[in-house]
């Protein structure tokens, strides 16, 4: 079944002039909670971006049919029929709003898929295209493709990774590695406690430094740019004043990583990098 919950859908999209390589623009999808519309119950859809994460639609699966609706659309559009058999089509409206103008995809071959967790998955696949269903997953280039932008356009999108239930269910790093924007997200509001950390960008090991105004339970965390758990202290009671840790990360590849830092002060999160 296609999942309710924990998803991460972690892609890219090119877009002509604005999202161009190298760096392209990076974008996640993830399930967070679920809503009534029209009497039938909808998984929430939200989309993370470096510098905004929010609201994009509701989705449902019925007899293994995936249905979504754009936040603001009238209208919900098929996203993926599991049922599919060589020669059925599926009728693509250009963009998940309007379904006026449109174009068919004829099914041209189904096989199965061997994917990170170790299963094996159904894949369908489609005339003329570089793009396959895989089910209970989505497309290999995301989990909307090809609804897009337009036909006009020159743009596309591509899935990098895919998690459910904390699983790397799906890995394709043959243009950037995996990445997850909305990990952690209820960690990054309230950053009430100010900590340091130099050098920073570090090579093998950095400094963090924080001040307590009173003795508090403290928890340090660190993750790495996917969510997984690189470090964390056991907590304990610190006392009043200047606190000093360093971190040695000497066996770990190079990249981006979050401390998270809570405590009786609140909780705070900063960017480190390891060149």
């Amino acid at each position: 079944p296609f999942p309710t919950i924990d998803a991460y859908w972690n892609e890219y999209r090119f877009y002509q002039g604005w999202c161009d390589a190298p760096d392209y623009c990076k974008v996640t999808y993830f399930i967070e909670g679920d809503t009534i519309i029209d009497s039938l119950l909808y998984q929430k859809i939200y989309c993370a971006s470096p510098d905004l994460t929010h609201y994009f639609g509701a989705m449902r699966e019925s007899n293994k049919k995936v249905y979504f609706k754009r936040s603001g659309c009238p209208n919900q559009v098929l996203l993926y029929d599991f049922n599919f058999n060589i020669g059925d089509s599926i009728k693509y409206p250009i963009e998940l709003c309007d379904t006026s103008w449109a174009y068919y995809q004829t099914v041209t071959s189904i096989d199965s898929v061997l994917l990170q967790d170790m299963t094996y998955r159904r894949r369908i696949n489609f005339n003329g295209t570089y793009w396959s269903w895989i089910e209970g997953m989505g497309t290999t280039s995301g989990l909307f493709y090809p609804y897009y932008w337009g036909i006009a356009c020159i743009c596309s999108t591509h899935l990098v990774c895919f998690f459910h239930n904390d699983n790397l269910v799906y890995l394709d790093e043959s243009t950037m590695p995996c990445f997850n924007l909305a990990v952690s997200q209820p960690e990054f509001s309230g950053n009430n406690q100010d900590f340091d950390i130099y050098p920073n960008p570090f090579t093998t090991s950095t400094t963090i430094e924080y001040e307590l105004i009173e003795p508090t339970h403290v928890n340090l965390t660190i993750y790495n740019a996917i969510g997984e758990t690189i470090y964390e202290a056991e907590d304990r009671l610190m006392p009043i004043g200047k606190q000093t840790f360093i971190w040695s990360a000497e066996s770990l590849p190079e990249g981006l990583y979050y401390a998270v830092l809570r405590s009786g002060e609140g909780v705070s999160v900063v960017k480190m990098f390891k060149q």
